[in-house]
C-alpha cells in the first residue's frame, strides 16, 4: 500500500481525493491544507508520494514543493485547475513528478502516483550515479599538486 500526502486547502477536493485514494488501496499518511505546513508534514510522515493542488492561501503550491524538494525531496503530483504554459515551465523547474488537472478523475490517479514514484526513484539513482562520479574528481583535484588523475 502506498503511501500518500495530500496538501489543498479545498474541503470538496481534499474529501474527494480521501475517498478515492481508499478506493484505490493507497493509505493517506497526513494532510494539510498550507503550503508552509507541507514540509512538517512531510517530514512528519514520510509519504512515498504527495499530492498537492497548487492554489493553496497561504503559499503557491509549486513554492512548497521547491522547499520540499531542496529539504527532503519526494515526488509531488500537481492537483491544478490551472494548465497555462507558465504553470507548467514553473512545475517542471520545481522538479514536480506529475500533474493532474482539476476535476479529477479516479481512474487517472493510481497511474499518476505509480509513474511519479518510479520517475523519481530514477531521478534519485541518476543522482546517486552522478554524486559518485564526482567523487574521484574532487579527491583528485584536492591532492595538492596534482592534476588530474
Amino acid at each position: 500500500m502506498r503511501r500518500v500526502l495530500v496538501i489543498d486547502d479545498h474541503e470538496p477536493s481534499r474529501k474527494n481525493l480521501f475517498r478515492v485514494l481508499a478506493e484505490s488501496g493507497f493509505e493517506v499518511t497526513g494532510d494539510g491544507t498550507s503550503g508552509a505546513g507541507a514540509l512538517e508534514l512531510s517530514l512528519a510522515t514520510n509519504p512515498e508520494v504527495i499530492l498537492m493542488a497548487v492554489g493553496l492561501a497561504d503559499m503557491d503550491g509549486i513554492r512548497a514543493a521547491r522547499r520540499i524538494m531542496q529539504a527532503h525531496p519526494r515526488p509531488v503530483i500537481l492537483l491544478t485547475s490551472h494548465f497555462d504554459a507558465v504553470t507548467i515551465e514553473r512545475a517542471k523547474r520545481a522538479g514536480i513528478m506529475g500533474y493532474l488537472v482539476k476535476p479529477l478523475r479516479g481512474s487517472e490517479l493510481a497511474p499518476a502516483i505509480e509513474l511519479a514514484i518510479a520517475h523519481f526513484e530514477e531521478f534519485i539513482a541518476l543522482r546517486t550515479e552522478n554524486d559518485n562520479l564526482k567523487k574521484p574528481w574532487r579527491r583528485a583535484k584536492s591532492s595538492s599538486g596534482r592534476r588530474g588523475f
